[in-house]
Parts: C-alpha cells; sequence; structure tokens
C-alpha cells in the first residue's frame, strides 16, 4: 500500500486522519485498519470510498462526505 509508506514518513500524531479510497470491488478494504496499525497516536475518522469506474459521477458523494466530515461548510 502505497500509502504506508507515505504516512510513515510524516509525524500524524493527534490529528485525524479521514481515509480517502477508490476501488474496484473492496470498497475501504482494510484502510481504516491498516491507518489505525500505521498511526495509533491519530484519530482514524470515517472515510470514503468511490468505485474507480464511477470516479466521474461521484462530486455529489465527496461533496456530502466532505460537508459531513466538516471540510467543506453547508
Amino acid at each position: 500500500m502505497i500509502m504506508s509508506t507515505f504516512v510513515e514518513g510524516l509525524d500524524l500524531a493527534g490529528r485525524t486522519v479521514l481515509p480517502f479510497t477508490t476501488h474496484a470491488m473492496s470498497r475501504r478494504g482494510n484502510a481504516p485498519r491498516d491507518y489505525a496499525r500505521l498511526l495509533p497516536a491519530s484519530t482514524i475518522g470515517d472515510g470514503l470510498a468511490v468505485q474507480g469506474e464511477t470516479v466521474a459521477d461521484a462530486d455529489g458523494d465527496v461533496q456530502r462526505w466532505l460537508r459531513t466530515t466538516g471540510l467543506l461548510p453547508d
């Protein structure tokens, strides 16, 4: 998982991590568990999984997720 290598080089202690993934069939797969293992001093929040074939049409899902997480104002 390329993101494992990425987060290992960062200090995310005390931060909230929101996994965002694309997939073919596995949805979020093991991403939440993997991030929790890699980042024990971080909070792993609700992520978003978008099927690769539907990425072009995922704007509404992404907007709702961003609003739910507080990253995008209502």
